[in-house]
């Protein structure tokens, strides 16, 4: 079922083939069986967090 073997072999794959690439344009980014994943920081906005949220949706 899993074409990437056990838990080790997962990370020795996603370790070996993730390039960190900050700023890239989010249309560039996909992930492709065994290719290279490009991982990093794309976007930079202000965001409440999920408890912020959370509280302002219970009205507390």
């Amino acid at each position: 079922i899993n074409r990437l073997g056990d838990g080790l072999d997962m990370m020795k794959f996603y370790h070996e083939n993730s390039q960190i690439k900050h700023w890239e344009p989010t249309d560039n980014l996909y992930i492709d069986y065994q290719k290279e994943i490009i991982v990093g920081k794309f976007v930079d906005r202000e965001r409440p967090t999920y408890s912020e949220s959370y509280k302002k949706w219970l009205g507390e």
